[in-house]
């Protein structure tokens, strides 16, 4: 196989970096032992040496695992919410429809509004900081 030379040179950062398959590698040793210029580029650059890889790659993890812990918790608020929100307005259905606790029940009902309300202010809290992110 001909492979142009030019395709080899592409294949040189990858092959430096030490993330090329086996067989990228044999064809940029092999393409090396043939052309000189490739040979002393490839000895410059393994004196040189490539820099420690950035933090970055574990930054990023930790990041996303803590925006998918918020996207998570925003959810959960959400739904906590408004089930506490509904709930006051349940209804019984005998013969006439009744609203079972904002009826019965009124200080049960300002309870669970009140529950609502705190669920309501750590969803939009939450989802306040899901949204700098741009999710």
């Amino acid at each position: 196989m001909n492979v142009p030379r030019n395709v080899v040179l592409d294949l040189i950062p990858v092959y430096l970096a030490g993330e090329a398959s086996a067989e990228t590698k044999a064809l940029v040793e092999q393409f090396a032992a043939a052309d000189a210029e490739i040979a002393a580029l490839l000895s410059a650059d393994r004196e040189i040496g490539l820099p420690a890889p950035a933090p970055f790659h574990e930054k990023s993890k930790e990041t996303l695992m803590i925006t998918k812990r918020l996207i998570q918790l925003r959810a959960t608020l959400f739904g906590l919410a408004l089930f506490f929100s509904l709930t006051p307005f349940s209804v019984v259905f005998t013969g006439n429809t009744r609203f079972w606790l904002l009826r019965d029940a009124p200080q049960q009902a300002a309870l669970l509004f009140a529950v609502a309300a705190v669920a309501w202010t750590a969803w939009f809290l939450v989802r306040r900081r899901v949204n700098v992110s741009g999710l």
